[in-house]
């Protein structure tokens, strides 16, 4: 049986992710720099990199060179993108309770349709 652990730039996700959905990191704010943050973590520089990367790819956050890192704010269109990028953090059970509550949402959202829809 494998074991299911999370590398440590995936934590270091975690982590700024969580900070974001507490309000402790908002929109437009300032991460602290990889060097300040791979400190505070107890983690190299290159893990913090590469989370930074990740995160960047999902569309949480701006690398503005030269500028710092920023918490980037969420348009409505990049919603979905911005969570089937994120399912890679989650684990089987956790992807598993995203699709049962997807499958709620999107089959009530075709009932309330079906029952506003006129010809």
């Amino acid at each position: 049986m494998l074991l299911n652990r999370k590398t440590l730039n995936d934590q270091v996700i975690e982590i700024i992710l969580g900070k974001i959905r507490d309000g402790e990191l908002k929109p437009g704010e300032r991460l602290d720099s990889q060097d300040e943050l791979a400190v505070k973590l107890g983690v190299s520089r290159s893990t913090v990199r590469e989370a930074f990367s990740k995160l960047a790819s999902m569309g949480v956050i701006d690398i503005l060179h030269g500028q710092g890192t920023f918490v980037k704010k969420v348009q409505d269109y990049s919603y979905m993108d911005n969570l089937l990028a994120s399912l890679n953090l989650l684990d089987k059970d956790s992807i598993l309770h995203v699709l049962e509550v997807r499958k709620v949402i999107e089959s009530s959202t075709v009932q309330l349709a079906a029952e506003k829809a006129d010809e």
